[in-house]
């Protein structure tokens, strides 16, 4: 397992809406409509998931736009931090990951000025707010020891800091009882 950093950028007004309508916020399952068999299929393990019908999700560029981190190394279980220059703002765990480039489209229809498309899904729980973290730098510098950086530029993986983010930004684990089912997206 590993931190995995996602970087909101505060003066990208489409990442601010993003993240606000399907990470900062819950959404609805039953208000995505999706037509191909796949995503249908995706969509039903979802609400078996979060039975309570509201689930959180992100989404990452194929790797053809955003080698940075490939979609490989986010793995069910990981922790996840939503980090902003002020610092870290969401905590989560991965409770899943898929490619649906359809199902992508509906949570996320407008993508910013570069136009590209996010494609696979995170699907998010454990939730926890930080309403006083410390800054982007001092996270660089203090958990994962980069003195020069001063901010995340894509996302990223920091496996061997991961202790030190769970005691400085805790969340829960995910329900190893998820990970059967996640197999079948």
């Amino acid at each position: 397992m590993a931190a995995i950093m996602f970087p909101v950028t505060e003066e990208n007004a489409v990442a601010i809406d993003n993240f606000n309508r399907t990470a900062g916020s819950p959404v609805r399952l039953s208000s995505i409509a999706v037509k191909q068999q796949r995503s249908r299929d995706q969509l039903q393990v979802l609400k078996a998931m979060f039975p309570e019908g509201e689930a959180r999700f992100w989404g990452l560029m194929g790797k053809k736009h955003d080698p940075r981190l490939p979609i490989k190394e986010v793995e069910v279980g990981d922790c996840c931090y939503f980090v902003q220059r002020r610092g870290i703002v969401l905590g989560a765990v991965i409770a899943a990951v898929f490619h649906s480039r359809e199902f992508a489209d509906r949570l996320w229809p407008v993508y910013g000025p570069a136009g590209r498309p996010w494609e696979h899904v995170v699907a998010l729980t454990s939730i926890r707010a930080f309403e006083d973290s410390c800054s982007a730098a001092e996270i660089c510098e203090r958990i994962i020891g980069h003195p020069k950086r001063r901010h995340f530029q894509g996302c990223e993986r920091v496996e061997d800091k991961l202790d030190r983010f769970r005691d400085e930004f805790p969340v829960a684990p995910a329900d190893a009882g998820w990970r059967s089912v996640v197999r079948k997206l």
